[in-house]
């Protein structure tokens, strides 16, 4: 099964760059937009300034594990880990599952 999904990831998805504690190691995997319901604007005024709260669901390979912090960019942007976790088929680990925000500062 862990092969199926490399094989679809290598098919559908999208050229992502992780950059955690390590090297960048650039994997494919899917990012998508998380679409709310609510009709806020993705932007809300805190007592801190503005807070961007759009996220993406992040399903990339399992053999690059990710954390909170560690930093994606794709298409010009950059993310930031907010959450994420190794999710496992068959106690065998299928693939990272995480929920990315945007980054405020460009990765390097």
């Amino acid at each position: 099964m862990t092969e199926q999904f490399a094989r679809i990831l290598r098919q559908y998805g999208r050229d992502v760059q992780l950059q955690g504690s390590g090297e960048a190691v650039q994997v494919r995997a899917f990012v998508q937009q998380i679409q709310r319901q609510e009709t806020r604007s993705p932007a809300e005024e805190t007592n801190f300034g503005a807070a961007d709260l759009r996220r993406w669901l992040y399903i990339g390979p399992a053999e690059q594990a990710l954390r909170a912090g560690d930093g994606i960019s794709f298409d010009g942007e950059a993310y930031l880990v907010q959450t994420a976790a190794a999710i496992y088929a068959g106690g065998e680990k299928s693939h990272w599952w995480a929920v990315l925000r945007p980054a405020r500062e460009a990765l390097a």
